[in-house]
């Protein structure tokens, strides 16, 4: 395994690959990816693709043994090649992607979801649930509200309280994406639950694969 200071480096060269603008065309196909654990050996990610009517098209599963320890800030060379298995094994590419991780919201902006595009040189958007780093300009107050988060200055991504009494989602664009485009798309799949619909069927499906291997 490399060094810490060279996984850092790649991910410095990760982030002077991503670019942080739309560079992408109509949205027929959305993918989402999410991954879970099968005790502590092996990783199980699923990615899946929604058309326009919200339905599902497919589903691509992939289960890797784990070979890279848990390293807070280097998390994508942990679960990135599952989830990059995944979407690779789709039958057709979706034309933007949700990732249930961080895009640029990240020390080295360089989070799963920035990681995992710039590798398939797939247009993708961070969402998690919790703040990686960064800071809030303000608390969203009512559901829809997005505010900004910023790091070193820089807007990455928004805070976006999504649904009534739950806590909001944090989104951020991983690559071929804007900021502001990142929070859209997002929006745009929400169908009545905190989390946008192709990461939520993702994880949903996370689960049933885990189910298969007790």
């Amino acid at each position: 395994m490399k060094s810490k200071d060279e996984l850092i480096g790649l991910q410095h060269s990760i982030a002077d690959k991503a670019e942080i603008f739309d560079d992408f065309g109509d949205i027929k196909l959305v993918g989402g990816v999410d991954q879970g654990f099968i005790e502590r050996d092996y990783v199980v990610s699923v990615a899946v693709t929604i058309g326009v009517g919200g339905d599902l098209v497919e589903k691509s599963v992939s289960v890797r043994e784990l070979d890279f320890p848990y390293i807070p800030g280097l998390l994508a060379f942990r679960e990135a090649p599952s989830a990059i298995d995944a979407l690779s094994s789709l039958d057709r590419a979706p034309d933007i992607v949700l990732v249930d991780g961080s895009g640029i919201i990240h020390p080295r902006r360089a989070g799963m979801a920035t990681h995992i595009g710039v590798e398939l040189d797939l247009p993708t958007i961070g969402v998690t649930k919790n703040l990686l780093c960064g800071e809030l300009v303000s608390e969203p107050n009512k559901v829809g509200d997005c505010t900004e988060i910023r790091l070193d200055g820089d807007l990455v991504g928004y805070c976006f309280l999504t649904k009534k009494a739950c806590n909001p989602i944090y989104v951020s664009p991983g690559h071929r994406v804007s900021p502001k485009t990142a929070v859209e798309v997002v929006d745009n799949c929400l169908d009545g639950y905190k989390l946008p619909e192709p990461i939520r069927l993702a994880d949903q499906l996370v689960g049933e694969e885990k189910n298969n291997y007790k």
